[in-house]
């Protein structure tokens, strides 16, 4: 005991140390097991924090409707990663879709592609090429793209390649054009600007010229009014005046057979004769309606001096620009498409009917309105009722306002519509009673054409075969159909000058906002001198 008492004080620190550890370890795990229960509560408490926040928080995943019938689809909920991704590649794939229709519908409106070739459409061209929108942006254009030609063909390879991955040769070349045009002082600016606009006045006045040429049919250009009426089907009838003197001459020869000049003819060989002249004019009316499909003639197109009217014989000077001419083309297409659907509705597998079996018989007329909007600035609706100058509210978020004291369809021009145009045209036609709804058809289906308003009459068949119009068996009525024409801007102000534009309404913000409000051309009384008018 003495040795352990004795090892004890010659050995006190050690002792003191070793007491004072095994103290040490039980206490440091009895605080550090009260901390971690601590810890482990104050952790729950802000989970528990975090959770009842995340369950409140909701956030909406929606997709737009795929048309102004639809419903969009909205789903209210906490964040999710799942949802998240399926929500976005959805609408990836809508707007893709939006965009693939977009496309189908501008390349039909203008004639492109196989929609359009199937019902005998083909692409809508200028008269002259190089006139629309305006001469002064093309040589301005071409000058900035020769400007900025050197800067790009300086640049290193792998700088150009990279350049050219967002955009296409010209584009770049133009986009560093303006670059260099902007580092110009302002004398050379405006020297540059000078000799644009004096190049711009001669290039113009040189397809002025042979618009004019185009338009007319002059200086060995073909009528383009009489190309477009054959393309069509359509064909004139017997000439009265040759018939009447052919039957005088017939009349005169047998008269001469039967009697030899000797004695009047007895009451029955008047009427076998009178029943043999008959049938030979018959013939001859017949003979002439062979090869074509239907009546129609320069007189059957615009003639409205209070509207629109093709060119005959020769344009005022002061109506020779680019304003007037380009409604002259406008109107051209328009024409285009209305005979196009005569001619659908006359096809069968394929092959054209001539006149005796045809669906449309005749066209008697067509009357084409003033663009809306383009005259004044409060159009008249087709009743003859002023129209409203504020649109209508918008049919479903995001599409055209519609205005239904306009038109039957309530589509119209105004400021808010910067997604098409619209034209109306008036046509009057001889059409099968049994058929009309193939006539029809053919307007809906030629183009973004709807009919808005038909009118049906009787038709004296025998006053017109007295005209030296045949119509064969089949019973024919008189329609008068109002038609409502679409024109979509993503492709028209590719050749709509700049004046025109400005007044129907400019396509409008990135953002989609309407289009400023523009003056319009005044017409008032003397609207035949009105500019585009014929």
């Amino acid at each position: 005991m003495k040795n352990v008492l004795d090892w004890i004080k010659s050995n006190l620190l050690v002792v003191i140390f070793s007491v004072v550890t095994l103290l040490v370890l039980p206490l440091s795990y009895f605080f550090s097991m009260k901390m971690r229960v601590d810890g482990l509560e104050e952790r729950k408490k802000q989970a528990a924090a975090a959770y009842d926040a995340a369950s409140r928080l909701e956030v909406s995943y929606s997709l737009p409707a795929k048309d102004a019938a639809g419903n969009p689809i909205e789903v209210k909920g906490p964040p999710n990663t799942r949802l998240t991704e399926w929500f976005a590649e959805r609408r990836k794939a809508i707007q893709q879709s939006i965009g693939n229709v977009s496309m189908v519908a501008d390349n039909f409106n203008r004639g492109v592609g196989d929609d359009a070739s199937a019902v005998g459409r083909s692409e809508f061209k200028p008269f002259v090429d190089g006139l629309f929108p305006s001469v002064s942006a093309a040589i301005e254009r071409k000058s900035l793209i020769e400007r900025g030609k050197a800067v790009v063909d300086a640049m290193p390879e792998e700088q150009r390649a990279e350049e050219l991955k967002a955009m296409s040769l010209d584009e770049l070349r133009l986009a560093k054009g303006k670059e260099e045009f902007e580092k110009l002082d302002e004398k050379a600016k405006a020297d540059a600007a000078k000799a644009i606009a004096e190049e711009a006045r001669d290039l113009e006045q040189e397809k002025l010229g042979q618009i004019e040429d185009a338009v007319l049919g002059k200086r060995g250009k073909p009528n383009p009014y009489e190309a477009l009426l054959a393309s069509a089907g359509a064909g004139s009838p017997a000439d009265v005046v040759r018939v009447a003197d052919a039957l005088r001459d017939m009349n005169a020869r047998e008269i001469e057979k039967i009697t030899a000049g000797k004695r009047a003819l007895t009451n029955e060989e008047q009427a076998a004769l009178s029943k043999q002249l008959a049938e030979r004019r018959l013939a001859e009316y017949q003979a002439a309606a062979k090869g074509f499909s239907f009546y129609a003639s320069l007189d059957s197109l615009p003639r409205d001096r209070n509207a629109r009217s093709i060119p005959r014989g020769r344009i005022l000077p002061e109506q020779l620009n680019t304003v007037d001419m380009f409604l002259h083309q406008w109107d051209f297409w328009v024409l285009q498409d209305v005979l196009a659907a005569a001619r659908l509705a006359n096809t069968v597998d394929g092959r054209r009917l001539e006149v005796e079996r045809a669906v449309v018989k005749r066209i008697e007329t067509i009357g084409l309105a003033d663009p809306e909007g383009l005259y004044s600035a409060g159009e008249e609706s087709g009743d003859g009722m002023a129209a409203p100058a504020a649109p209508a509210a918008e049919a479903a978020p995001g599409t055209v306002p519609l205005d239904f004291n306009r038109s039957l369809t309530g589509r119209a021009n105004s400021p808010a519509n910067t997604l098409y145009d619209v034209r109306r045209v008036t046509v009057t036609a001889v059409v099968n009673s049994a058929r009309i709804s193939e006539f029809l058809d053919a307007v809906t289906k030629v183009n973004l054409m709807t009919v808005t308003k038909m009118d049906v009459q009787p038709v004296d068949v025998w006053q017109d075969l007295k005209e030296g119009y045949f119509y064969g068996n089949d019973h024919v009525v008189r329609v008068t159909l109002e038609i409502e024409s679409l024109w979509l801007r993503s492709w028209m102000t590719t050749y709509m000058p700049p004046d025109i534009l400005s007044v129907l309404g400019n396509a409008g913000s990135s953002e989609g906002g309407a289009a400023p409000a523009a003056p319009t051309f005044e017409g008032g009384k003397g609207r035949g001198r009105a500019p585009g008018r014929g």
